[in-house]
């Protein structure tokens, strides 16, 4: 049984991982991917001690930070359901094989992140960061002079 179980490798997982592992706790990321949304953010220019990044690298920063602490990353793995029995959390999912696995921990943070709704309209995906943006707040000194649309918004606007 685990210390902690943290579901997500973002940002805010692969952070708290460090923490984790500084306090020296028993506990492993559970996550599909790394890095979460900065890892599909084109250019960064708004982390605090670097000037001009990309998602990808920054994200490669976070993993290699994580694991310089030995931190246990599965990496490809699904979690599909999280359930509390007494004092015991329950987390299971899908291997990448598509077998199931099953682990027991004390506690779960789940740090999956956000990921933005994308509007299905064709060339969406092709532009990407070269363009299409997903957060005016992150993304609006890029287009700074320039006409834009802005559309929808979701609950942040």
């Amino acid at each position: 049984m685990f210390d902690l179980i943290i579901v997500g490798a973002s940002a805010a997982g692969l952070s708290a991982s460090v923490y984790a592992a500084r306090r020296r706790m028993n506990f492993k990321i559970i996550s599909a991917d790394i890095g979460g949304e900065v890892a599909t953010s084109g250019e960064i220019e708004n982390w605090p001690g670097v000037i001009h990044t990309d998602g990808v690298a920054l994200a490669d920063q976070f993993k290699a930070h994580a694991l310089a602490n030995k931190v246990i990353i599965d990496e490809g793995k699904w979690v599909g359901d999280i359930k509390k029995e007494g004092n015991i959390f329950l987390i299971s999912g899908k291997n990448p094989d598509g077998s199931a696995f099953e682990v027991t921990s004390k506690s779960v943070l789940v740090a999956t992140g956000v990921h933005p709704r994308e509007l299905g309209v064709p060339g969406e995906k092709e532009f990407r960061n070269k363009g299409v943006s997903y957060c005016t707040v992150c993304d609006g000194p890029l287009f700074s002079g320039q006409t834009v649309a802005t559309i929808g918004g979701g609950k942040f606007i």
